[in-house]
């Protein structure tokens, strides 16, 4: 078997299988392709995370579908293609609906699969999905004892607005220590960042103009802080798919 047919095989569960799961909700913008009972229809949905009963994983959870007409077919579905895209290369499996999980968000219940098939792809690891920040509540950089606000965070960086020019964040060449912080959930750390791109006058605010800096992180954050990170981005994420389901529905 090549490696462009590479199985991931469970093992109740099996333990890469998990892990696997665990990546996509954690760490990319995981957009599904679903086809139900073989019908030619494509929807589209993300990918979020786990159920967890006890002390193992008995399945995936999905967000809602796109179009919405799509989610009485999924309910009803006997089978369940899906298709998604992870780090450059196009991955399938199939499986099951199993009920509709309330709660903050409904969302959608499916089988673990029994093996993953990687179908092709260039080797290429894909940028962090990046979440657009909340203007109601905001999140903050400070650099330089000045806090500026952020226009949106990923995993592997941000970028935020700012009056000041790209000379003043380039002194030596030195990386920049940061704080973040998003007061009302709590999330606050440091790190060490450097300015991947700037534009000058990207915005123009009350008539104050400010320019774009975007940055990476250059130290490894903490799980707790990368996972909070993480957790951030995919409520703004779910909060944005929901929008546009009530808009377009």
């Amino acid at each position: 078997m090549g490696l462009k047919d590479l199985l991931f095989k469970k093992k109740e569960p099996n333990e890469i299988l998990i892990d696997h799961f665990k990546m996509l909700s954690l760490y990319e913008e995981t957009e599904l392709t679903l086809s139900f009972n073989g019908q030619p229809e494509r929807y589209r949905s993300i990918l979020f995370g786990l159920s967890k009963k006890e002390k193992s994983f008995d399945g995936i959870l999905i967000d809602t579908v796109v179009p919405g007409s799509g989610n009485e077919l999924l309910v009803k579905s006997k089978s369940i293609k899906v298709r998604y895209q992870f780090r450059g290369a196009n991955y399938t499996f199939s499986c099951k609906f199993i009920k509709v999980e309330k709660g903050k968000f409904d969302s959608y219940k499916l089988s673990i699969p029994e093996k993953i098939i990687k179908i092709s792809g260039k080797k290429h690891e894909r940028d962090s999905y990046r979440a657009i920040t909340s203007i109601a509540d905001p999140v903050y950089v400070i650099l330089n004892s000045k806090s500026e606000k952020m226009i949106d965070l990923s995993t592997g960086g941000f970028s935020f607005l700012t009056a000041r020019s790209l000379e003043h964040f380039l002194i030596g060449k030195q990386p920049l220590p940061i704080t973040v912080s998003k007061p009302s959930q709590k999330i606050s750390f440091d790190a060490d960042v450097r300015v991947c791109h700037f534009v000058a006058n990207a915005f123009n605010i009350r008539g104050v103009k400010k320019h774009k800096a975007a940055v990476q992180f250059i130290s490894k954050l903490r799980f707790n802080e990368e996972e909070a990170i993480a957790q951030y981005v995919l409520d703004r994420q779910r909060e944005s798919l929901q929008k546009t389901n009530t808009e377009e529905f």
